[in-house]
């Protein structure tokens, strides 16, 4: 779900900004290149969202998840509980 969010709200800032990318049709094996994905890129390494599904989602310069929250949930007694969680605080890669 993060990185569905993560897409949606860099399209959302790009069409803010009138910068819309646009799809256009390629083959990977004729090293076909996207002219807007630098553009997506960047608006995706961007996105600060303070409710995303595993807490708040950011990314490095190195587009890395920076400042990764993950609860565990499990089930206990027929509800859905946080039975852990991992932090990681650095912009080393995940």
């Amino acid at each position: 779900m993060d990185a569905v969010d993560a897409i949606g709200a860099a399209l959302l800032k790009l069409k803010s900004q009138e910068l819309s990318p646009v799809a256009t049709p390629m083959l990977c094996d004729a090293h076909d290149t996207w002219f807007d994905g630098e553009m997506m890129n960047g608006a995706i390494r961007n996105v600060s969202l303070d409710s995303g599904s595993t807490g708040k989602l950011m990314f490095t310069a190195n587009g890395q998840r920076s400042d990764l929250f993950i609860d565990g949930m499990g089930r206990i007694n027929g509800e859905i509980v946080k039975v852990s969680a991992l932090v990681k605080r650095t912009d080393a890669i995940l």
